[in-house]
């Protein structure tokens, strides 16, 4: 658990960004019901907690990243497909989500803490380079992770995602740490097994818990519920 961990063993902390860092999902349906709201007000239609509901599944199911389907789908299901109300509502949502995205409380601390100790940061995420580099940007957490330490799925084969442990293995090569000296921070299932594959320490973040059946591989050997605040000045003991 949190409280039995010594972060000033590990040199290098490398982490997930969706949903570990940002609240990723929660930016998707907050962004989701705004173009709900947009289309709604516009068709002169009601009863849009239903279709908020409804907009989420579709999103789960078919895939968050991709809102061109999941909407279609919406709108294919509720009677009012057509190209114009699908442009309008995948609009409003694009222009939502940038405006909504946010870091999880305590993350910015967390990391600034860190970085002041000395300690060296990476990421690992699985995504489309482009997209979580500006999510990066737009979020204020750039200058955390250097250039070389920006590891993202999309700039590899796709068999080297998580929860192959090729990424992370990378970044502990890039940076010369061993995998004693390393500590991943993630909030799946993926994370997890992607971080204890390559023999680093892993921490699952969230309200994820795991099933005492999970095979040993994928549970996690810390856990943490929300970010916490950081007694400082850590320091990297050598």
């Amino acid at each position: 658990m949190a409280d039995l961990i010594n972060l000033e063993h590990f040199r290098l902390h490398i982490f997930d960004l969706d949903d570990t860092l940002i609240q990723t999902r929660k930016s998707y349906y907050t962004a989701q019901e705004f173009a709900v709201d947009e289309l709604f007000d516009k068709l002169g239609l009601s009863d849009k907690q239903a279709a908020y509901e409804e907009l989420h599944w579709f999103s789960k199911v078919i895939g968050s990243i991709n809102p061109l389907v999941y909407m279609g789908a919406f709108l294919k299901n509720r009677g009012f497909e057509s190209n114009e109300n699908l442009a309008f509502m995948v609009r409003s949502y694009r222009e939502a989500y940038w405006s909504v995205l946010k870091l999880y409380p305590g993350a910015l601390e967390f990391l600034t803490t860190l970085e002041e100790g000395g300690f060296e940061l990476a990421l690992v995420s699985n995504g489309k380079s482009s997209t979580q580099l500006k999510k990066l940007r737009e979020i204020g957490l750039e200058n955390f992770f250097a250039p070389q330490s920006r590891l993202i799925s999309g700039d590899f084969e796709p068999i080297h995602q998580k929860p192959s442990p090729y990424l992370i293995e990378l970044a502990m090569s890039i940076h010369g740490a061993l995998p004693e000296e390393t500590i991943y921070y993630g909030n799946t299932m993926e994370d997890v097994i992607a971080a204890n594959l390559a023999g680093a320490t892993s921490l699952l973040f969230g309200p994820l818990e795991i099933d005492p059946k999970t095979p040993k591989v994928a549970h996690p050997h810390h856990k943490y519920a929300q970010w916490p605040i950081l007694q400082g000045p850590l320091k990297l003991q050598h």
